[in-house]
């Protein structure tokens, strides 16, 4: 008798897992290829299974393969048409294709259906933040955190979203939390990231102008910044040596950006010249972005005044700036100058930006300004000098650490002296 209970409870050791079971395991551990390996044989031995089509569905959804993750969902949903779990999947990886108004709509009814689900009110977060809706995320994160304060997802988000506002000591509480919560290779890596993070950046830089026919001594200034990323924002200190008009100047400046509300960036700048040969004696920045909604243009706005030796310059730069999606941009400013002593103008400035996941990216722009030169060292009262410019850049990385930039620029004077302009940058990350 003891020796029949021994070899019947030795059966389920010795009896081969299967690849439903098996691929479960490997989901469950993380490991994507193996789960979906596993569980595609899986949904072919078991085509009525439709939790093996959920499982099948979510891991094919982790690597981004969301139109084949849909169809293992809905071939779920047609054995299985108002069970739940698939529903919550489907609406997910909706999600994850970037349709949020759909996704939106369908966790909604999912969060009516089953109001104590914290997964769908995680999910309703996540939509909000990439959307651009940071207030809107906290609050359902926070609604988990209220009723669930170990919530892993919803510490999680939280994390997150203190990160895209660079508060990184709150970011990294809400990540070991979850952490200690529950473990997994997505948390470590987030945690990995903040800890290895390179906080300061070195730039080194080159600017050239030539002009047309040799009429003008040619421009040039190098110039170096040292900046530093805090929970605060961004601030750098820069100096650069340069020369126009055959005299010299040295340039110190140092700088703030970062952001004041969850819409909200904002920059301050201030700088000057000792000697201030042809740089300004001192000049002064502030200007804002705000993003209103998501898929809205942003605003932009910003204010300077420059304090030059013979006058002062004010200059009102608005206008907007729109993400298209897809590492695409664009932006459209108008520019307004007021010269002391002279005569105020008005311009534009356009710029088309494409940035590739692999870091490389270009730029082309064109401007159209105005100079009043009254006061000016090529002083002509009453007169204002029009030009339009054009410019391409492109930029790049050598490795995570390195990077480098290069543009050419052309500007048309009228009834004047055409410049061609180039700079070449590199800078590392420390």
């Amino acid at each position: 008798m003891k020796t029949r209970w021994l070899c019947i409870w030795l059966i389920p050791a010795i009896t081969a897992a299967s690849p439903f079971e098996r691929g479960v395991q490997a989901k469950a551990a993380g490991d994507k290829p193996r789960a979906v390996r596993e569980l595609a044989i899986a949904v072919k031995e078991q085509p009525d299974n439709a939790e093996a089509w959920y499982h099948y569905g979510v891991v094919l959804g982790w690597q981004d393969r969301h139109e084949e993750a849909l169809a293992a969902i809905d071939r779920g949903l047609s054995i299985a048409p108002a069970d739940y779990d698939l529903r919550v999947a489907r609406a997910r990886v909706i999600a994850w294709q970037g349709n949020y108004e759909l996704a939106s709509a369908e966790f909604a009814k999912l969060a009516d259906e089953n109001p104590a689900d914290d997964d769908v009110v995680v999910m309703q977060g996540r939509i909000a933040s990439w959307q651009g809706r940071p207030d809107e995320a906290a609050i359902h994160y926070q609604t988990v955190i209220d009723r669930n304060p170990r919530q892993v997802d919803a510490l999680t988000g939280l994390g997150d979203l203190a990160r895209d506002r660079r508060k990184r000591t709150e970011a990294m509480d809400f990540y070991q939390l979850a952490m200690e919560v529950g473990p997994s290779p997505d948390l470590q890596q987030r945690i990995d990231q903040l800890e290895n993070e390179k906080l300061m950046r070195l730039d080194f830089g080159l600017t050239a102008s030539t002009f047309a026919d040799s009429a003008r001594s040619d421009w040039w200034s190098v110039w170096t910044q040292l900046s530093r990323a805090t929970d605060w924002g961004n601030f750098w200190g820069r100096i650069e040596q340069g020369e126009r008009f055959e005299e010299q100047d040295n340039v110190l400046e140092i700088g703030w950006e970062g952001r004041t509300a969850d819409s909200l960036s904002n920059t301050a700048i201030l700088g000057g010249s000792q000697d201030a040969l042809w740089a300004p004696e001192w000049y002064a920045e502030v200007g804002a972005l705000w993003s209103p909604q998501a898929g809205w243009p942003a605003l932009a706005a910003e204010l300077r005044h420059a304090q030059y030796v013979t006058r002062g310059v004010w200059t009102l730069r608005t206008g907007l700036v729109y993400n298209f999606g897809n590492g695409w941009s664009g932006a459209a400013r108008w520019v307004h100058q007021d010269f002391e002593g002279g005569l105020p103008t008005d311009g534009w400035i356009l710029s088309l930006d494409k940035e590739y996941e692999s870091g490389l990216g270009w730029r082309i722009g064109a401007a159209s300004g105005a100079e009043s030169l009254d006061g000016q060292i090529l002083s002509r009262s009453g007169e204002v000098l029009h030009s339009q410019t054009w410019s391409a850049s492109i930029r790049g990385l050598f490795n995570d650490n390195w990077g480098w930039q290069a543009s050419l620029e052309y500007e048309d004077v009228r009834g004047g002296i055409d410049r061609r302009g180039a700079a070449v940058s590199i800078y590392r990350r420390f």
